[in-house]
């Protein structure tokens, strides 16, 4: 009996979402029904068969009424009724249809296709469409018994059926040879980023698009016939690299580069290269095709971003700031883009400067900068005026101020002011004589070694203060700035001296008893001097520290008493005599200290800008004893004070979230002056009348604001808040400006890794990028080709590429694990779970990973195609461990397969064989072994060289 509901579902899934009408004219528009079979659909075809292991693969095209297969492999016919027909409600789908066993599936009940024999059972369809979506047919696959489809296998079907759309497009397109020819000269000059040179068999062009015009800079006819050598340096082609990039082309399949290569103008380009051999139809060797793809301002941004932090590394920790930036800055004048650089300080008088290191300089002439007026070189008015000065085109500038500049070839000056705590102490500068103006980027940089070294004399004049005041501490103590004390045990009565008591904030009364300082002991330290049982008997520690709430200002004390115990002839404990220290300033710095080195090790696993507010905030607020602080982003524009992270010691406290800077407009004012607001009592503050009602709201009524600027602007701002009027000491205040500056130096390397991030996956889209284009040149020059399974071996070893690039690119392009690049190379192949996978995860080099993935992708096709995984009880053992050698680590690689077919020797080596005998490097080693159980190959190389770069 017919089921309405099911035959009402099977109705409504055969409606189509499209106009059927647009659809069948996008079909007919192809002129492919009823044409003669095509050996490039047939091939898809008997492709899809193959990878999904089925008796029927099929490349059809459905019409309104009819299916018209135009190739198939074990079907036997050429069209069948769109009624009965799979593909019929494939069409409907957005991408894959898979019918696992189509018994079971109410849209096929009372099918003839399934009901009859032999009885279809399963199908996968990946739909072919039209540019702009349209679908017109499927790719598809069909077998007699049910199954499923993996994940590789329906990806390899999408692919297919992609490419089938391709093939329709080129159909199309190649209906002309005259058109083809001009479609294919417009694709190449299309791509004006890409430079696409033809070679022929010696290296001479024959071949030179638009994108080689504008990245190289010399027309097609310049260099028609020419030999391409010319793009190298004078030194690269000594060492006879020209002709060994086109070896490596002609014998490994690739050459793939990255090196400086010369424009037509002398100007220098870093590039991208690709080699790759053409061959003609009959497989001929006829030449090469070059790409190159200018990364220069990628290479320097990326070289910028490492110096900054080199830079920012060092100048934070050194003692000696000219020294640290010296060679970074030496290393790196190419790539920031400068040819000399001059670090001055500002002499005693304020009059002269006197030059600490320089750059780029003639040793001879160095003696004529060593101390100069003001009015000579162009530093002395980025000193007069405290401003950073940038200038351009100086050659063609007429000021007589520059007249010097420009008698020494100076064309582009950037100069800028260092400051300590707000006074002028030095300025750096940075000139160029083939340049007229340097770039944006490049000022940047300039601007922030001015700000790191101004951090860094800070730093350096903190340390000196802190280490000074250690010293006045001491010398007043050894002036006898000492409390004397001695205490009866039996009554508890003390007997102290002056100073003694007014350490406590008490007066000097008479017949006061250790019960009376008590109070003011703060409450986890009373265990350290209040044990009565161990003063009586005479156990007490003799020296200990101890913090107390001083009882005239109640301000919070460390105290520091040293003590020795009398005893009588019994040796009974009868009193305490010592001494008792305010070490409040000392235990302070100690802390600060301590606290500052603790953020330092914090901050440098930070990985974003809220992790680094988070722990700067935390760090202000413990170390200060005060209930909330935190970081705002200043946005003078927007109008916006943004609290993203704050800390406080209630979570009802917090402040996190979006404020209008009216609020707190007399904040912003006193800040963006550069200076610290210090506010002792807020009450007692004119400057901030404006904004008392916000921060009472806040319950705040004492606070240290440290401003940060960046490239003179104010971005942001640190705060520590209390509660209750506070009189902040001096110390404290120069604790939130060192964290301050611990914050601006952390989310300029938290920006900085961000920016490299970006960069990478930048640079990785290009790389992918770059490999698609060159499969889609290598299958557009090697259509012709009869041996198919060369052209899919090819393939496959591009694919092996990405697959390892992936592999590198989640570790930012810098290693690989072993493990990681083997998983995902044999995880490619259909028999994965047959591979046996063990060893240490090791870190190889991008390079050694490259060869890696290429090696395990011949090992395992050739294990596929004729070894152990070839038949049912194969497998597979790979395996890695370190052997140590007299002067080196090895890495040893095992390949073993057991259970296949008996193994012999090939009589001949192609591409695949070649690159597995060539080893994981160099200066390693290879064992192939044929043996009876199946075939070995051992391959090992000192470690060193399979993790370099």
């Amino acid at each position: 009996m017919r089921d309405p509901v099911r035959d009402d579902a099977k109705a409504q899934s055969l409606r189509s979402p499209f106009n059927e009408a647009r659809r069948s004219a996008a079909l007919h528009a192809y002129d492919v029904l009823d044409t003669e079979r095509e050996e490039e659909f047939d091939v898809l075809a008997q492709m899809a068969s193959e990878i999904c292991g089925t008796p029927i693969g099929v490349v059809n095209f459905v019409d309104t009424r009819r299916q018209f297969f135009k190739a198939e492999v074990g079907l036997g016919v050429r069209e069948t009724p769109l009624e009965t027909s799979f593909c019929g409600h494939a069409i409907l789908e957005d991408d894959l249809m898979v019918v696992p066993d189509a018994t079971k599936d109410p849209r096929f009940e009372s099918n003839p296709l399934i009901t009859s024999e032999p009885g279809l059972r399963f199908y996968a369809g990946a739909l072919v469409k039209t540019p702009d979506g349209m679908p017109i047919g499927t790719v598809c696959v069909l077998d007699y018994q049910p199954r499923h489809l993996a994940e590789h296998q329906a990806q390899m079907l999408r692919l297919l059926a992609r490419q089938a759309s391709t093939q329709l497009e080129l159909r199309r397109a190649l209906t002309k040879a005259r058109a083809a020819e001009t479609r294919h000269r417009n694709v190449l000059d299309s791509a004006v980023d890409y430079a696409i040179i033809s070679l022929d068999l010696e290296g001479r062009v024959v071949g030179w698009n638009r994108g080689a015009e504008n990245v190289l800079g010399w027309r097609e006819e310049e260099m028609l016939g020419r030999s391409a050598d010319v793009l190298m340096s004078a030194t690269d082609r000594a060492l006879g690299l020209p002709e060994q990039e086109l070896r490596t082309a002609r014998e490994v399949g690739r050459s793939e580069d990255e090196r400086w290569l010369a424009r037509k103008d002398g100007s220098r380009l870093f590039a991208l290269t690709d080699i790759m051999p053409l061959r003609d139809p009959n497989d001929r060797h006829v030449g090469y095709v070059k790409i190159l793809r200018d990364r220069t301002q990628d290479r320097r941004r990326g070289q910028r971003l490492a110096l900054l932090g080199q830079l920012s590394e060092a100048l934070l920790t050194t003692d000696d700031p000219n020294a640290a930036l010296r060679p970074i800055l030496e290393s790196g004048a190419d790539t920031i883009g400068f040819d000399q650089s001059y670090a001055y300080e500002i002499a005693a008088d304020g009059q002269h400067l006197c030059l600490q290191q320089a750059v780029g300089v003639d040793p001879t002439l160095l003696g004529a900068f060593h101390y100069v007026s003001f009015e000579v070189p162009i530093c002395g008015l980025v000193a007069q005026n405290g401003e950073p000065l940038v200038l351009s085109h100086l050659q063609s500038s007429e000021d007589p101020r520059f007249e010097v500049a420009r008698a020494e070839g100076l064309d582009a000056y950037a100069g800028f002011p260092i400051f300590d705590r707000d006074a002028l102490v030095g300025v750096v500068s940075f000139v160029s004589r083939d340049t007229p103006s340097f770039d944006r980027e490049s000022l940047c940089f300039f601007e922030t070694v001015a700000r790191l070294l101004s951090i860094a004399r800070e730093r350096l004049n903190r340390e000196t203060t802190l280490r000074a005041s250690e010293q006045r501490s001491r010398i007043a103590q050894d002036a006898g700035q000492i409390g004397i004390y001695e205490l009866d045990l039996a009554s508890g009565r003390i007997l102290g001296s002056p100073l003694f008591w007014r350490l406590f904030g008490l007066d000097d009364a008479a017949g006061r008893t250790a019960d009376d300082i008590r109070p003011f002991v703060v409450e986890e330290d009373l265990p350290l001097i209040c044990v009565d049982p161990a003063r009586r008997d005479g156990s007490a520690p003799l020296e200990v520290q101890y913090r107390i709430r001083r009882a005239s200002d109640q301000s919070l004390r460390w105290v520091a008493r040293r003590a020795e115990f009398i005893r009588d002839g019994d040796g009974v404990a009868r009193a305490m005599i010592g001494t008792v220290i305010d070490v409040t300033d000392r235990k302070r710095a100690e802390l600060h200290q301590t606290a500052r080195l603790a953020l330092a090790d914090r901050l440098r696993s930070t990985e974003s800008a809220s992790e680094v507010h988070a722990r700067a905030s935390e760090c202000l607020a413990v170390t200060l004893g005060a209930p909330r602080a935190g970081y705002g982003r200043i946005d003078r524009r927007a109008e916006l004070f943004e609290v993203a992270e704050d800390w406080a010691s209630r979570e009802e406290d917090k402040l996190v979230g979006h404020y209008g800077l009216q609020l707190f407009r007399g904040t912003v004012d006193y800040l963006a002056g550069g200076q610290a607001l210090v506010v002792p009592d807020l009450s007692d503050f004119p400057a901030l009348v404006e904004d008392e009602t916000t921060y009472r709201a806040m319950g705040t009524l004492a606070q240290i604001v440290v401003p940060i600027i960046d490239r003179s602007e104010l971005v942001g701002a640190l705060y520590v808040h209390a509660k209750e009027p506070r009189l902040w000491t001096s110390d404290e205040v120069e604790f939130a400006k060192a964290v301050a500056d611990q914050t601006y130096a952390a989310l300029m390397r938290v920006r900085a890794e961000a920016e490299q991030q970006v960069l990478n996956l930048e640079l990785s889209h290009r790389l992918k990028n770059t490999l698609a284009m060159v499969q889609a040149v290598a299958m557009q020059t090697l259509r012709g080709v009869t041996e198919r399974e060369l052209v899919e071996a090819f393939n496959r070893r591009v694919q092996a590429l990405a697959v390892a690039h992936h592999v590198l690119l989640s570790r930012n392009w810098t290693a690989a694990r072993i493990k990681d690049t083997v998983e995902a190379v044999l995880g490619t192949f259909d028999q994965s779970a047959r591979f046996a996978i063990e060893g240490p995860n090791v870190e190889l080099g991008p390079r050694s990973t490259l060869t890696l993935s290429l090696m395990m992708h011949e090992l395992a096709t050739n294990a596929v195609k004729y070894g152990a995984i070839s038949v049912p009880d194969g497998g597979v053992d790979v395996s890695w461990r370190l052997e140590h050698r007299a002067r080196s680590q090895d890495l040893v690689l095992e390949w073993r397969e057991y259970g296949g077919p008996p193994v012999v020797a090939p009589s001949a080596k192609g591409f695949g064989s070649r690159l597995i005998g060539m080893g994981l490097v160099q200066s390693g080693s290879v064992d192939l072994r044929y043996e009876t159980a199946g075939f070995v190959a051992v391959m090992s190389a000192p470690l060193e060289h399979l993790q370099g770069v």
